[in-house]
């Protein structure tokens, strides 16, 4: 019961400390832009090169470099680091039931693709 209730709480020191460095790393990136926006263009297209983000050239450092440590970025990283912070799954707890979009766009949850006598995994087209 211990080592449950420990789980829990350090899935939401996660999740906080994941907001924490976000709005930190959000402030540095600000002043950064403001201050020298050369070396934060550099540093920009530096962490894009990671994901391979910066080598699409219709994907122009002028369309989202400005709004990548605004106000609206922050907002969007704080709601999804929320909303997700209760999808862990733990032993002998009820599963978590996230929200997801099937592809005509409808919202719906995890349980609503459940079947009977199905494990949920192989719902989903997995190869195990």
């Amino acid at each position: 019961v211990a080592t449950e209730i420990m789980s829990k709480i350090l899935v939401y020191i996660r999740g906080i400390s994941l907001m924490l460095f976000a709005y930190l790393l959000v402030l540095f990136g600000k002043v950064l832009l403001t201050f020298f926006p050369e070396t934060g263009k550099k540093f920009l297209l530096e962490q894009g090169k990671k994901t391979t983000m910066t080598q699409n050239p219709k994907f122009r450092y002028e369309d989202w470099g400005p709004k990548h440590f605004s106000f609206r970025f922050l907002k969007a990283i704080s709601y999804f680091t929320w909303r997700n912070l209760g999808d862990e799954a733990f032993v002998g707890q009820p599963a978590p039931n996230t929200p997801v979009i099937d592809l005509q766009g409808k919202p719906h949850s995890i349980f609503d693709f459940v079947k009977a006598d199905r494990p949920l995994v192989l719902n989903f087209g997995s190869c195990t």
